[in-house]
């Protein structure tokens, strides 16, 4: 009855298995996934606030011929309208673009990771390396 209740030993002489650290600590594709994406933003929609997105935007010079360029932007708070979520996207070399809505949104965010582009911001707490002595004076 008392042996029930200790764990089994690992056989001896076999060495212990190791675990797969590197294939767990990376970001997995299924996270970007539209479906992932659109779940995301619906249920925690301030969560992408200041991600950067890759956007393209096809133009045409005086001779008709198309270019396709990738703009980088960052994604600002959401805002409510008429019932649903929008995002305001600031773009570095582009002038303002219309909001987008959850389904446009979470396609940008899932092309970006597609093309490799480093997605969520690190916050940068102000106080964080101070103690609480110097934020009182």
């Amino acid at each position: 009855m008392m042996l029930r209740t200790f764990p089994a030993r690992k056989p001896p002489g076999r060495s212990r298995k190791k675990t797969r650290c590197l294939d767990r600590d990376g970001t997995r594709k299924s996270q970007y996934s539209v479906n992932a994406l659109v779940k995301r933003l619906t249920e925690k929609p301030t969560s992408v606030i200041n991600w950067s997105i890759l956007t393209v935007q096809t133009s045409s010079d005086e001779e008709g011929e198309e270019t396709q360029r990738n703009y980088i932007g960052k994604i600002k708070p959401p805002f409510m309208r008429g019932g649903k979520w929008h995002w305001d996207i600031e773009y570095e070399e582009l002038e303002a673009a219309p909001p987008m809505q959850i389904e446009e949104l979470a396609r940008t965010i899932n092309y970006s990771f597609q093309m490799g582009a480093q997605l969520s911001a690190q916050l940068a707490l102000p106080y964080a390396c101070m103690d609480n002595a110097s934020l009182i004076t």
